[in-house]
């Protein structure tokens, strides 16, 4: 989702999804070590913002700070229960197509055209609730964990625990780099500093991936599949039951494909 932040064409939205306690904040806490493409929030309650000060120079809105960035929601449970939801996604909605026009009873208004933005959500299994044929969901799920195996919680929790045990010993100096141990903070810069390297090499690394027709074909049966997969009965109507075209899920997928393979350090 990052490394296609600025190329053009379909946004890359994702959904992290998995159980609670099975790492997404600490993966989002991972990703906010770069400021210089990573915006981090816990929750929203919008893109826009009327505010303005006197001379109307400044933009408080959202979608301001975040263009040409990564935003990452750690806590995307949370915002199901935010009262404007509705007014947040069509917010969102309308900045996927990469222009955004609003205005507001002060008579202030705001025009974005070109916003290069992805979006990485992170929640647990009641995001589910955002997918919607009707309105044409924008974000792919990726589900970290489907199911909590027996034998691989075993193996965390072991080493949950000898690290609990650990972290005992060493005393937080309130540094950000030290709130959690040594190994921690590591694997976090060093999670940074790869957000740095693939965005600044994003061209010359998706350009090195080959992507055989048969890949794309095979990208195009799944997002034809996912569109039947996801559609829901109406909650508006009865009249017509009907999925979403399938064209902007093969668009996600083909660029799933390939920025995965950059990611992953494939050719």
């Amino acid at each position: 989702s990052i490394v296609s932040t600025n190329s053009v064409g379909d946004q890359l939205w994702i959904k992290v999804i998995g159980p609670a306690s099975t790492g997404k904040s600490t993966l989002c806490e991972a990703l906010s070590v770069n400021l210089d493409y990573i915006l981090a929030k816990s929750t929203i309650r919008g893109m826009h913002s009327g505010s303005q000060d006197e001379d109307k120079s400044i933009d408080y809105s959202l979608i301001s700070q975040v263009n040409g960035k990564t935003l990452v929601i750690k806590d995307g449970d949370t915002l199901l229960q935010s009262p404007n939801l509705p007014q947040i996604l069509s917010e969102m909605r309308d900045v996927y197509d990469r222009n955004s026009r609003t205005s507001y009873r002060t008579s202030a208004s705001r025009v974005y055209i070109g916003i290069n933005m992805t979006v990485i959500l992170c929640g647990t299994n009641s995001l589910r609730l955002l997918d919607t044929s009707e309105l044409g969901e924008r974000f792919l799920d990726v589900v970290i964990m489907e199911g909590i195996d027996e034998q691989l919680e075993e193996d965390i929790l072991w080493r949950v625990a000898n690290s609990a045990d650990r972290n005992l010993l060493i005393e937080s100096d309130g540094d950000p780099e030290h709130q959690q141990s040594p190994e921690m903070t590591e694997a976090m810069q060093l999670t940074g500093g790869y957000i740095n390297y693939l965005r600044k090499n994003a061209m010359q690394i998706l350009g090195s991936m080959q992507i055989t027709d048969e890949v794309r074909r095979r990208c195009m049966e799944l997002g034809k599949f996912v569109a039947y997969m996801r559609a829901r009965p109406s909650s508006k109507q009865d009249e017509t039951s009907e999925r979403e075209f399938a064209a902007r899920l093969v668009s996600q997928n083909v660029r799933l494909t390939r920025c995965l393979g950059a990611v992953l350090n494939k050719t």
